[in-house]
């Protein structure tokens, strides 16, 4: 508590202090604010979360799943909330870089190719027309004949990191996020910047990381304290560099946080898929369809998407095969 109410002091009193020379607010201060204020709450629900939060019941009811089990726990739900919206705060704050309502926006291209789709092609619109200097160069991609032509340096500055082809442009990352903008388009006709596509994949990793969490804490570790959950939830949603990459989120940050997200939402639906003596189908559908669409997000994920998927077909065989075994040796107590 005292380090975060330390932190609150610099951030309020630093042009006081000497600290910093601009009497203004710019993002370094917000952050040691943010930082201070989210140090004090967290160390105040440590200290007395005794007197908090006592009187609330502890009901299980048996009848429920194993992770609705756990978040029956009132205390450990209303502070997995707690730090998730922390949490969510910080994204923003980065993402906005310290505006907060003003996210700057650096590359649409996701919107571009979605919008594509919808039209039946596969290259990017409503992209700002390629120069004729640069399309009728023997090779556009010559650094050197491009700057030699002032249209066409211009026009090939005004992209970036596309490819070009019989003058269209093409984008060589996985098509999945796009095709799910161009299902969003049909109800949704504003342009989604890659820096919104980028914030809602981490928003949903957090989420499915957070069930992956209390997952294995009621699975393995059921003793665990509710505040060793906690700075496991803070750890895995702070770790660099995902803050780090929302304040630079184009389509590189869209990209890989969306193929992350499928990855860890298989995984998520693998885990709980064996649980009880009982198989359900629908879960390991679910694990084998994200993990097909984090190939399709990153095609580098196409290695461990396919491994996961033998693992969860051995899985699957080695529990049919346990099953009947014991259903020749003893089939009455089994079934």
């Amino acid at each position: 508590m005292v380090i975060g109410l330390l932190l609150c002091g610099f951030a309020l009193f630093a042009h006081q202090l000497g600290l910093d020379n601009n009497p203004g607010w710019g993002a370094r201060r917000y952050a040691v604010l943010l930082g201070g204020l989210s140090l004090f709450v967290l160390a105040a629900l440590f200290q007395f979360k005794g007197r908090i939060f006592h009187r609330l019941p502890a009901w299980r009811p048996s009848s429920l799943p194993g992770w609705m089990t756990a978040l029956w726990n009132r205390r450990l739900v209303m502070l997995t909330v707690l730090s998730g919206l922390l949490i969510g705060v910080i994204y923003v704050f980065f993402i906005s870089r310290g505006l907060w309502t003003v996210w700057p926006e650096i590359s649409r291209d996701y919107d571009s190719l979605g919008a594509g789709f919808r039209a039946g092609d596969v290259y990017l619109h409503n992209e700002p027309p390629l120069s004729p200097a640069l399309l009728s160069l023997p090779d556009p991609y010559d650094p050197d004949a491009r700057n030699a032509i002032p249209a066409a340096k211009k026009s090939a500055d005004s992209v970036w990191d596309l490819a070009l082809f019989n003058g269209r442009l093409y984008l060589y990352w996985g098509p999945v996020p796009a095709v799910l903008l161009a299902l969003i388009k049909l109800f949704y006709s504003a342009v989604i910047a890659d820096q919104y596509v980028a914030f809602a994949f981490l928003i949903g990793l957090l989420i499915f990381s957070i069930l992956v969490i209390l997952n294995l804490q009621r699975k393995f570790y059921p003793e665990a304290p509710v505040s060793l959950v906690l700075i496991c939830i803070l750890a895995i949603g702070l770790v660099c560099p995902l803050p780090w990459m929302l304040g630079t989120a184009a389509i590189y940050e869209a990209t890989i946080l969306g193929g992350q997200f499928f990855l860890v939402g298989g995984l998520y639906f693998a885990i709980s898929a064996f649980e009880g003596q009982s198989t359900s189908l629908y879960k390991p559908l679910l694990a084998v369809t994200f993990w097909m669409l984090a190939a399709g997000t990153r095609t580098i994920l196409l290695v461990p998407a396919v491994s996961s998927t033998l693992i969860i077909l051995l899985w699957s065989l080695r529990n049919d095969f346990d099953k009947n075994n014991r259903s020749r040796v003893c089939p009455g107590p089994f079934y």
